[in-house]
């Protein structure tokens, strides 16, 4: 016992520790709490001394009421001696929560503090033994209670001195770009880009504003701001730091937040702070983003404004990461592509055999719901095989994502990582002040350069062109409007316009002059005259009808899901069942039948929900054998190269029985930044293409579609909201595609033709019924417009859609029917988006397009050129579609 009494204050100093991690969130704050609460405990213990001796009081035995009669033992000393260790004990773990609470940032990082920590251990070790030799020294020569409060003041010190350096402090971020003028809340303010706008008006280009958003909250930081409010404004946001990046730093394992519609600084703000404060904390972050080097570099960069703190490793791409795990090095920041990801990125260990997936704690997911198809299929799979390389390494990682659908985008990261989003608003408590004019129809690359010459020579005023597409010989490459500079020229697409117009009011990044003037230019269609019509966007917004392209994901390809399934098993050991999870009974029956030797004959215990009991399930390995990288195009392995004629590199990959209607003679597309041109001819056993002459703009084909042989997947549905009826089914379709010539962009005909060139292939199609209607040309008219709507509610491409009307019904249903066909063969997933809510959705668009235009029977504001050119007829269309 004499050993053990200098030593009582140890547990409860540890329970002080606890409580003080448990309401500050950080090991750092609670350990530099411990240290400070040592002086605390010394300036009480120097205050009771003192009192004591002007009072002439007995000591430290009578404090502790114990009778040293008998000297001759160590008993009474020990005795005294743990009852003023326990009152330093709570003396301890009472100033540490205090400290950790009160005090924002942990203190400063003691010069050779593992060293003092350990001379300060050791002189309370020496005394605690000396004490533990027998009562006589301290009877003669010491107060017995220095047996007590020297341990207690040389462990608290020890703690606090041995704390990790990363976590004693957090830098203090000097604003990237001060402001001199504070933004009162919800007060407008002249924004100093007023001359700017006064130009742009006298040259004709600024009518009434499309959609504005007011000024909201204060750009500078609050006194008292706190360490996440410092890296959220070296991260280029302003004001303190929104709720949902606090919320996103607290979530728990295996749970995520979803924060949707944000401009792309704000975007790039929220993904750097909660990074960088996942790093600040010693904890390691996996970034999911288009460009990964260039989110690497950015993140290092902003790092580099916290006061000289160093981000540690950092990789981005595939390659980065194999060579440091090679090197034996864990990086603090892994950020990788989509690509990476699917292809052998999860794949890589250290000399040890161990993966870099175990360390993760927290993985972000940038902007994964706006992807093509097939590009959002293979992001689909790689996610579930991340989800099982964490199970399989016991990661207990969170999750934080951006996306734009929403809801939409919730389910599709709840099916993809098997875990919980939450969907959050940003909660910023700035917003800057946002004045959009958009100019339907008109030459954009004229007024572009009008406005250029209007405003160019105009000092201190940051212009953000996101035209880019003029900048490069001509090519015409459509990019939404980044919410940068002070004035905005863009051009944009219908379809952008309704998440553009939710994103106003989220602009919670720095902006000269603190607010943002856009002068956007949009493609003149029946979509953007509807939701550029007074009112529209705005009693959209507020019934929450404006539309979230949600992601379009073929889940049920056998060929996409065949190939991350060998991926998987040569990135570990998986069960049956947890592969039956990811990717289908379909494509593990397939590997099983076809490749018996990949079963190990080991079996893993699972819990089975539905039955409620554990259950075996056999383990499966890949071995030794190679796997070839999924990364494709296309949905098949039939595919033929799409070849550069200048250096022969591969440009584009498409399916070989649908390559005659994809890569049509004349044809004019995009691809890795540039535009390319099919030539004229037979397509032989591979394309060639050539840059695109300047001037030239992408191409649509001339196409007709002819229906095959059809049966039900899903059998018809009744679906009624109010006047508006209508059966919903899913149908297997064999088709046959005929182009006969190809028409640029914005032209109503082709400008070349020649002999048909066709392609076979069956397909999925989502098929909408009608009892009845008014006439065959009411439901073409409502058709065609409801296809061209298709991608404002689905992100979908022109070549991965296309409508047939069938007047008479479709296999042996005698209904009139539109049939949206899935242009890929055996479909990637655009009936299961086409659900009965979005369906609704459309055909309603569709009839609010009709129903707001003021023509009699249909005009170019919002009827297809092909209608108008077959015969309108607008009155049956609103029949049809409820009235």
């Amino acid at each position: 016992m004499n050993l053990l009494a200098p030593l009582a204050w140890l547990p409860l100093l540890a329970v002080g520790l606890v409580v003080a991690r448990q309401l500050t969130k950080s090991w750092s704050r609670a350990l530099g709490g411990a240290r400070l609460a040592a002086p605390i405990l010394l300036a009480v213990w120097i205050l009771i001394r003192l009192f004591d001796f002007l009072a002439k009081g007995g000591g430290p035995l009578k404090w502790t009421a114990v009778s040293a009669a008998n000297t001759a033992t160590a008993e009474p000393f020990a005795d005294a001696t743990l009852r003023l260790s326990v009152g330093a004990g709570l003396i301890l773990a009472a100033a540490t929560i205090a400290v950790a609470k009160l005090k924002k940032a942990p203190p400063a990082k003691v010069t050779f503090g593992v060293i003092a920590a350990a001379l300060a251990g050791l002189c309370g070790l020496l005394v605690a033994g000396t004490f533990a030799a027998g009562p006589l020294p301290f009877a003669t020569a010491l107060p017995v209670d220095l047996a007590a409060f020297i341990p207690a003041l040389a462990g608290a010190i020890a703690l606090g001195l041995a704390a990790p350096a990363e976590r004693a402090k957090l830098p203090v971020a000097a604003p990237t770009a001060p402001v001199a003028v504070a933004v009162r809340a919800r007060r407008e303010v002249t924004p100093p880009q007023t001359e700017a706008e006064a130009r742009l008006k006298k040259a004709g280009l600024l009518g009434p504003a499309a959609f504005t958003a007011p000024v909201k909250g204060s750009v500078e930081l609050a006194t008292g701001a706190d360490e996440i409010d410092r890296v959220w404004d070296a991260c280029g946001g302003a004001g303190s730091a929104p709720q949902a990046l606090r919320r996103g730093l607290e979530a728990g394992a295996n749970t995520g937040v979803l924060i949707a519609d944000l401009p792309v600084p704000t975007e790039e703000a929220l993904i750097d702070a909660a990074a960088l404060a996942t790093m600040f904390d010693a904890r390691r972050v996996l970034v999911i983003a288009e460009d990964a080097r260039a989110t690497r570099d950015r993140i290092v960069g902003r790092a580099a404004t916290l006061g000289g703190w160093r981000a540690g490793i950092t990789v981005a791409g595939e390659g980065e990461l194999a060579t440091a795990a090679a090197a034996g090095q864990a990086p603090a920041l892994i950020v990788l592509s989509p690509r990476d990801l699917g292809g052998k990125a999860l794949g890589v260990t250290s000399p040890d055999g161990a993966s870099w997936v175990g360390v993760v704690d927290r993985v972000i997911l940038v902007g994964v719901d706006q992807l093509a198809p097939i590009a959002s299929t293979h992001a689909a799979f790689s996610l579930r095989r991340l989800r099982l390389a964490l199970d399989r390494t016991r990661a207990r990682a969170s999750w934080l994502a951006t996306g734009a659908a929403g809801p939409e985008t919730a389910k599709y990261l709840e099916l993809a990582t098997l875990a919980r989003f939450e969907l959050l608003g940003l909660g910023a408590a700035w917003t800057a002040r946002t004045s959009v004019h958009v100019r339907a129809g008109g030459d954009s690359t004229a007024e572009l350069t009008t406005a250029a010459q209007a405003i160019g020579n105009l000092p201190a005023i940051a212009i953000e062109d996101a035209l880019a597409e003029l900048r490069t010989g001509g090519a015409r490459v459509t990019q939404a409007p980044g919410w940068r500079g002070a004035v905005a020229l863009a051009r944009l697409e219908d379809r952008q316009l309704a998440g553009l117009y939710r994103a106003r009011t989220q602009l919670a990044h720095r902006l000269p002059g603190n607010s943002y003037s856009g002068v956007w230019w949009v493609d003149d269609s029946p979509l953007s005259r509807f939701l550029l019509r007074e009112g529209v966007l705005a009693g959209l917004a507020q019934q929450d009808e404006l539309p979230a392209a949600r992601p379009v994901v073929g889940l049920g390809n056998q060929f996409l899901a065949a190939a991350h399934l060998e991926a998987a098993l040569a990135e570990g050991a998986p069960d049956a069942e947890a592969l039956r999870w990811a990717f289908g009974d379909g494509a593990v029956d397939g590997l099983l039948s076809a490749r018996p030797e990949i079963l190990t004959g080991a079996r893993r215990a699972r819990w089975d929900a539905d039955a409620h009991v554990v259950v075996a399930t056999p383990v499966l390995s890949l071995g030794a054998n190679a796997w070839s990288d999924p990364r494709r195009d296309t949905v098949t392995a039939n595919a033929i190269e799409v070849k550069s004629s200048v250096d022969g590199s591969v440009v584009a990959r498409v399916d070989r029985r649908t390559a005659p209607t994809r890569m049509y003679p004349h044809r004019v597309f995009r691809s890795r930044g540039a535009l390319w041109q099919v030539p004229a001819g037979p397509m032989g056993a591979s394309i060639t293409a050539s840059p695109a002459p300047a001037g030239e703009t992408p191409s649509s084909p001339e196409l007709e579609v002819e229906l095959g042989k059809a049966e039900w997947i899903a059998r018809p549905e009744q679906h009624t909201a109010g006047k508006l009826k209508f059966a919903r089914a899913v149908a297997k379709v064999a088709i046959t595609e005929r182009v006969t010539g190809a028409i640029a962009r914005g032209a109503a005909a082709a400008g070349v033709r020649y002999a048909p060139v066709t392609a076979e292939y069956g397909t999925v199609a989502l098929v909408v019924l009608f009892e009845k209607v008014p006439s065959r040309k009411a439901l073409r008219h409502a058709g065609r417009l409801a296809a061209d709507l298709v991608p404002a509610h689905v992100r979908v491409e022109r070549d991965d859609l296309e409508l047939v009307v069938a007047h008479d019904g479709l296999a042996g249903v005698a209904r009139p029917a539109l049939v949206f066909l899935d242009r890929h063969p055996d479909g990637i997933g655009l009936a299961d988006a086409l659900d009965p809510g979005t369906v609704h959705d459309l055909l309603r668009w569709t009839w609010g397009v009709l129903y707001r235009c003021p023509c009699v029977d249909g005009c170019a504001a919002c009827t297809p050129a092909d209608v108008l050119a077959a015969g309108p007829d607008k009155v049956g269309a609103l029949k049809l579609l409820g009235g």
